[in-house]
Formats: C-alpha cells, sequence, structure tokens
C-alpha cells in the first residue's frame, strides 16, 4: 500500500548523504515522528516504484552499519579530504593503514575520555537527543567525530562553560562593529533589498529555509561582485567565511564544532523543542556563547540532525535514522538539502531507466564512527 506524503514531522535519528551509495536488505519497520507514526519499508520492498518515490510516498530505511565497499584502514588516508588538515593530522600515515589506525583511534580514546569524564556531559546529550526525538548516540558519535578527526581533543568538556562568555564577548564585537570579513556588519548587508525575498514568511517559514534563501542570495547577488558604494568587490568567499569566522583561524565553535550560521538555521527548533530563547544576528554574544557552552551547545547539535533527517525524509525519501555514521557524515559534509535533492534526482533516473535506487553511504568519518557504535550505545546505556 502507498503512504501519504510526509509532511511537517521531526525524525527520529540521523543524517545522510554522500556521492556514492549502495543497495541493502528486506523487510518494513515504523519510524515515530511528532505529528503521525510512519512505517518505512526495507531495502528491496516492492513498494519501492518510481511513481511512489516520484510522488514521496515511500519511506525507504537505510540499516545500520557501514556499506561503502570503498572505506577500510587501506583506503582510509585516501578518502580524508586533501589540504593541510589531512597532512597535519595524519600525513604521516599516507602509507601506513596500521600506523593510521592507531593514531585515529589514539585521538578517539582520548576525545572520549573528555567527553565522558563529567557524567553532566552524557546527562546533557541525553536531554538533547530527548528533547529533539533523535538517539543519543547519534550525537555523542558526531562529537566524537569531530574531535577524532578535525580538531585537537578535550582534556574537559566543563572547559568550554567557563570560557564561553568571554570567547563570545570578544567574537561579538568584532561581529557587531564589522570588523569581519567585508568590514560592513551583517544586519547592513541583509537590510540591502536584494534580500526581500527572503522575508517572505510564506515561502520561508522556518529559520534553515531563510537562512538558505540568504545564502543563496549572498552568492548569487554579492560574492566576487562590484560593490557600487565602496568602489571595490564583495568577498569571494561563502556568508559564513565572510561574517563568521572572528577567530580568522576556522568557523566551527565549541564541543559540537558548529558554526554560527548552522545554530541560525536551527534557532527556531531549538526554540520550539529544547525551549531556548531564540538567538539572532541582532544579538551575536548569544550565539557565539549558545554554541560553545556544551549545556546549550548540545541542543544545537541535536536540531542539526533532526533538520537533516526531516530534510533527507521529505525530499530523498530515506529514513536514515538507524545509521549514526552516515548522521556524523552529513554532520560533517553539510549541505544536506542539496545532497538529498541530488540523491532524489539521480534515484528518479535509475528508477526511470529500471534500476533500484542508490542508498547513502557513509564517509570516512561516518565510517569509524560506525566501528564505534556499540561501545557508544553501551555508553549512553548507562545514562538515567
Amino acid at each position: 500500500m502507498s503512504r501519504p506524503r510526509l509532511l511537517g514531522s521531526h525524525h527520529i535519528g540521523i543524517l545522510s548523504t554522500i556521492s556514492t551509495v549502495i543497495l541493502i536488505g528486506i523487510g518494513c519497520t515504523k519510524i515515530n515522528l511528532f505529528t503521525s507514526a510512519w512505517e518505512s519499508v526495507k531495502p528491496g520492498s516492492p513498494e519501492i516504484t518510481l511513481e511512489n518515490y516520484r510522488t514521496h510516498k515511500v519511506l525507504i530505511e537505510v540499516p545500520s552499519g557501514n556499506s561503502n565497499p570503498k572505506l577500510s584502514w587501506a583506503t582510509l588516508y585516501s578518502n580524508i579530504p586533501e589540504g593541510p588538515f589531512r597532512t597535519k593530522k595524519f600525513g604521516a600515515y599516507k602509507d601506513d593503514p596500521v600506523g593510521l589506525e592507531k593514531a585515529v583511534e589514539t585521538k578517539y580514546r582520548n576525545a572520549l575520555k573528555g567527553i565522558t569524564k563529567n557524567p553532566k556531559t552524557l546527562s546533557s546529550i541525553k536531554a538533547a537527543a530527548s528533547a529533539h526525538k533523535v538517539d543519543p548516540v547519534t550525537i555523542l558519535a558526531t562529537v566524537l567525530g569531530e574531535h577524532t578527526f578535525n580538531v585537537d581533543s578535550l582534556d574537559d568538556v566543563q572547559d568550554f562553560v567557563g570560557a564561553a562568555p568571554g570567547w563570545a564577548t570578544a567574537w561579538a564585537k568584532k561581529f557587531t562593529t564589522g570588523k569581519l570579513g567585508f568590514g560592513i556588519p551583517l544586519t547592513e548587508v541583509l537590510a540591502y533589498p536584494e534580500f526581500d525575498i527572503c522575508r517572505n514568511q510564506k515561502q520561508y517559514a522556518s529559520e534553515a529555509d531563510r537562512w538558505d534563501c540568504i545564502g543563496a542570495v549572498w552568492v548569487t547577488k554579492f560574492s566576487g561582485k562590484p560593490n557600487a558604494q565602496t568602489g571595490s568587490d564583495w568577498p569571494s568567499e561563502g556568508l559564513r567565511t565572510v561574517f563568521f569566522n572572528p577567530t580568522a583561524v576556522g568557523r566551527t565553535y565549541g564541543l559540537g564544532q558548529l558554526d554560527p550560521l548552522r545554530a541560525l538555521m536551527v534557532a527556531d527548533r531549538v526554540r520550539d523543542f529544547s525551549g531556548l530563547p531564540m538567538i539572532s544576528i541582532e544579538n551575536p554574544q548569544e550565539i557565539y556563547e549558545s554554541i560553545i557552552n556544551p549545556n546549550t551547545g548540545l541542543h544545537y547539535v541535536a536540531a542539526n540532525i533532526s533538520l537533516a533527517i526531516d530534510r533527507y525524509a521529505k525530499i530523498a525519501n530515506f529514513d536514515i535514522s538507524k545509521n549514526p555514521g552516515i548522521s556524523a557524515t552529513l554532520y560533517n559534509r553539510g549541505r544536506e538539502k542539496m545532497l538529498a535533492e541530488m540523491h532524489f534526482s539521480a534515484n528518479l533516473k535509475r528508477l526511470t531507466a529500471g534500476q533500484p535506487v542508490e542508498y547513502p553511504m557513509e564517509n570516512y568519518y561516518g565510517w569509524f564512527m560506525n566501528l564505534k557504535v556499540g561501545e557508544l550505545q553501551a555508553i549512553m546505556n548507562t545514562v538515567h
């Protein structure tokens, strides 16, 4: 039987996508939503037809575990994105998969120790997961992925709590005085008429959709283009780099390594489901402090996971809530809406040609975290 189109629900679990994908399994399970109970079909179900897929009348379960055949310890280094990050963190192990495994494992263990040292952190993860109806293991895996691969490991999560107000004050001052990027505060830029379309609340009802619109307008109307007021060009970088990079060395902050733009995209979800105050660019100090302080920042991590699950279900017809590694992959990559749209389009072509749909697969980051799901589940099971 076909199912009604998914509208306005918030799903359990995780993000997903990637450029390469794979087919798996068979059968049927349930996914609990805030507004309804939806059945997701197993891979291979006869309900996965071109018509059902095209009209969003089928939700396809992505099973747990790794499915990317290109990933192993022997290939992991080549699948980490090229650049200073890979060279600095793991360059010594380019041709040494055994050494790479040991190095990644050491970073993971250090990060896990820092995160679990204070029981309050795990309780905060569980509270955030409950508020946003996502699996707490997904949040823990996502956070650990950031501190295993992308940033130095923590000694103690609570260090963020004490540092948050001071850092936020200094960064907010740069934000409001226009000392980031081009030298014009973002509040002034967004008042330009080019952004009027993004103020259409019927078309862009959620903060996520509104900020997607703002980002698109920035790219098409401003980035790298002449500025009549100053006689010089606007910066060619993206919105995040130009307006949300107060340290000039990175654009993500706090336990979840979130960037302020991703926090703003879920400000309404955090308000509605966590009960925290709505953040906005009118109060940049609150943005930075909310991200840096783990007691609040974890709610923004959970909200981003929930947002990605929603978008992947509504756009690409996949229930990715049972696979923390795919969630971690999307958190790592970002742009889940664009990736879900690409995935949907590619699968329409496959189904039209009589081929089976392709499923989301994990990248290097999600692959490693999927290896640790059993351990992380055991840890979260101890939290009451």
